[in-house]
């Protein structure tokens, strides 16, 4: 069985309170995209699980989703999961949590469909935030700590990305230590904003992402303030954070449009990719 484990983008996140817990309420709109890690399982009979393209350090999501999987349904796998990387690690494109959903989706047809839905959820909510998005979603509207999905109507089937990738990252944990530090929190009316435009034919998108991280890394970090500013006066675009970062992306309505910003970004040495909204 193969899968594609698609990345997203956050054309908006708003991180509005700090839980007892440790864990942040948000409030965002999630975009999948075409970027994507490949998926295969097959049986084995010595079980393993194989990264190529890099392999994250650690115990791994899909480490976490086959354990738990196993945990909840009494089923002994024995199987070979092998996973062909191609998000970049550390960008706020959802890669590990997307890996990890599409995992448990497989592993839960492979075996006959023992887990509901709600019984998924609550194995994705155990592996990360962002999981529980990625078992069906596309367009949507996340709320709380990432259990709150809303599927939202939009066109924006024909939108193009460019995402950017800096040599630099951060891990979500960091990320999360730093807003608290530094970040603002609270709801700025962006989310809400956007949803409005979506709702109808949506032509000012750019100028509408927002991202709580990126304000705050604007005025904390100068190497991240540095490469916008200076992706920003290549392209002549607006670009936003995804997620805790640190990829940032802008939105195009033209393919053609989004390569030739590519290839600007390109000549200067900088890694990015072009990928179509889904």
């Amino acid at each position: 069985m193969k899968k594609f484990a698609y990345a997203k983008i956050n054309l908006t996140l708003e991180i509005l309170s700090r839980k007892p817990d440790g864990y942040h309420k948000i409030k965002s709109v999630f975009q999948k995209i075409s970027l994507s890690d490949i998926i295969e399982i097959s049986s084995s009979e010595k079980p393993r699980i194989e990264f190529t393209g890099f392999k994250p350090a650690g115990e791994t999501t899909i480490h976490k989703a086959l354990r738990l999987f196993e945990q909840k349904t009494g089923i002994n796998t024995s199987l070979r999961i092998s996973i062909k990387k191609r998000i970049p690690a550390k960008s706020g494109l959802g890669g590990g949590s997307s890996d990890a959903a599409i995992t448990l989706l497989m592993l839960n047809k492979l075996y006959g469909n023992p887990l509901g839905k709600k019984e998924l959820k609550e194995l994705a909510q155990k592996i990360g935030a962002d999981v529980p998005f990625f078992l069906d979603g596309k367009t949507a509207l996340v709320e709380g700590i990432g259990e709150r999905i809303l599927p939202l109507k939009t066109n924006l089937k024909n939108y193009f990305a460019l995402i950017v990738v800096p040599d630099f990252g951060y891990s979500t944990e960091e990320a999360y230590k730093m807003f608290d530090l530094h970040g603002n929190p609270g709801e700025k009316g962006a989310t809400e904003k956007l949803i409005r435009c979506l709702n109808k034919d949506c032509t000012q998108l750019e100028s509408l992402l927002y991202n709580d991280f990126e304000e705050m890394l604007k005025k904390t970090d100068k190497k991240f303030t540095d490469f916008l500013k200076k992706i920003t006066e290549l392209t002549g675009k607006r670009f936003s954070l995804t997620g805790s970062g640190s990829a940032i992306f802008t939105v195009y309505r033209n393919r053609d449009a989004a390569k030739s910003g590519l290839r600007v970004i390109s000549n200067e040495g900088f890694k990015g990719f072009v990928s179509r909204f889904k």
